[in-house]
């Protein structure tokens, strides 16, 4: 018989991190479950089971595959992300090339958002680059090398989803000003993209047929101009706002949801606004508070670390998940207009799911493997 020690012990790496993912887990089928009520009924004919069995299922296989990558050597995981980048980005120009976010994969008929597994292989192959070129990193040509990964990633996501490319975009910059990257080349790239910015806000109004543009004038508008704005984006904004209100400090109790009904993506981009309607604001600041231990933990992992590529890389991923997660709950309180982010381990998305436990376990993995280091220093030591 399997003793509970025994699993404990089999898991390596930040307890810490290992808890905050399994409370994630578990409110994550809470939410799921209640919050699919009405999407059940659209597309199941009314079977509620079948979301609830589909998100124990993602979970698992994300579990299993968070425990098996931890346990792999940091050199392999090196290797694996940039073939999987490289793999990724040919999917990504046929996104670009269709108009979605969306790819199958061919025999096995599988739906799977390259996005998520750009952005994660992407942090690790920045943070490999910035190891590999640590020594030239005053020159120009260097940095071009660095932000050409980043640049290509985010350029392909960037007009099917402008708030994907700009976290994956930012993110790496992040990345690049820790790793020492020049701060002359990341101003100069930083006035380029201000630039660049302004000058698609101007295409955006004067254009705003154009692909995504429409969408994306209508949520500004909405953020700016909420009372004179009626359109889907003010109309999940209010409910998502009624849906806080009305949940208080304790909630209305697991699956007891009204909001749930009127807010279209109440299990993918606001689902954290159902949360506090169930749960309360309680549980909410709660949740708000493990994503900012999640980064902190990687802060603290970054600092003790010797090797540049293992602090970069823990780093990068901690910073983009906690990252995402504000983004997620600012849209839910109105703070910023809509992006469409998913909040981290707790959505419904099986892509994002899978990818934040896979990058969670690349986390393990570089600290388990820096704690055995360390303790064989110690045991020499005291021979």
């Amino acid at each position: 018989m399997v003793k509970s020690s025994d699993i404990r012990r089999s898991f390596k790496g930040d307890r810490v991190i290992w808890g905050i993912l399994l409370f994630m887990s578990i409110l994550s089928v809470l939410a799921v479950y209640s919050s699919t009520g009405s999407l059940a009924f659209k597309e199941q004919g009314g079977d509620t089971e079948f979301f609830l069995l589909r998100r124990i299922i993602i979970l698992a296989v994300s579990w299993l595959a968070a425990f098996i990558i931890h346990k792999i050597p940091v050199k392999y995981i090196k290797i694996f992300a940039v073939i999987t980048l490289l793999v990724s980005i040919p999917f990504l120009i046929l996104n670009l090339a269709i108009g979605s976010r969306w790819a199958i994969l061919p025999l096995v008929g599988i739906s799977i958002q390259f996005s998520e597994i750009a952005k994660f292989a992407l942090i690790i192959t920045t943070a490999w680059l910035l190891t590999l070129l640590k020594d030239r990193l005053g020159e120009w040509r260097t940095f071009l090398i660095l932000i050409l990964p980043a640049t290509v990633v985010s350029g392909l996501i960037f007009f099917g989803d402008f708030s994907t490319a700009a976290l994956i975009f930012f993110a790496n910059t992040i990345l690049l000003y820790m790793g020492r990257a020049h701060l002359k080349h990341l101003l100069v790239m930083s006035l380029i993209i201000l630039l660049g910015l302004f000058g698609l806000y101007k295409l955006v109004n004067a254009y705003p047929e154009v692909g995504r543009f429409g969408t994306w004038q209508n949520r500004i508008d909405n953020y700016f101009n909420p009372e004179t704005n009626s359109n889907d984006g003010n109309y999940q904004i209010k409910q998502s706002k009624i849906a806080i209100a009305t949940g208080g400090l304790f909630g209305k109790l697991p699956g007891k949801s009204t909001q749930r009904y009127f807010l279209p993506e109440a299990h993918n981009d606001f689902i954290y606004s159902i949360i506090i309607e169930e749960y309360g604001s309680i549980v909410g600041g709660v949740l708000t508070l493990l994503y900012l231990i999640l980064l902190y933990r990687s802060i603290a992992i970054f600092m003790k670390s010797e090797k540049i590529f293992n602090s970069l890389v823990v780093l990068g991923i901690g910073f983009t998940i906690s990252i995402q997660a504000m983004i997620n709950m600012a849209v839910s309180v109105g703070i910023i207009p809509v992006t469409g982010q998913t909040l981290p381990a707790i959505s419904q998305g099986g892509s994002s799911v899978l990818m934040t436990f896979m990058a969670i376990g690349v986390i393990q993995a570089v600290t388990s493997q820096q704690n055995q280091v360390k303790t064989e220093k110690e045991e020499v030591a005291d021979e």
